[in-house]
């Protein structure tokens, strides 16, 4: 009877986009209600800035595998 051993690995690696890292900075400000099932109660001001960010850096990877078959 045939018994089959297998085995893999791999490394993976993205750097951001071009868009990620300089994407213009927009700042907005919007109204947070803390009780969506209650509108009107407790609202908050919230400033969102939104845009790139030069601290992103590349994303990694590595993965294995292995397996018998009989």
């Amino acid at each position: 009877t045939p018994l089959l051993i297998r085995a893999s690995w791999g490394e993976a690696f993205k750097a951001p986009s071009l868009f990620q890292l300089y994407r213009p900075r927009t700042v907005t400000r919007t109204l947070v209600t803390n009780d969506p099932r209650n509108p009107g109660v407790r609202q908050t001001n919230v400033l969102l800035t939104q845009g790139g960010n030069l601290a992103l850096e590349p994303e990694t990877a590595r993965s294995w595998g292995a397996g018998l078959a009989y």
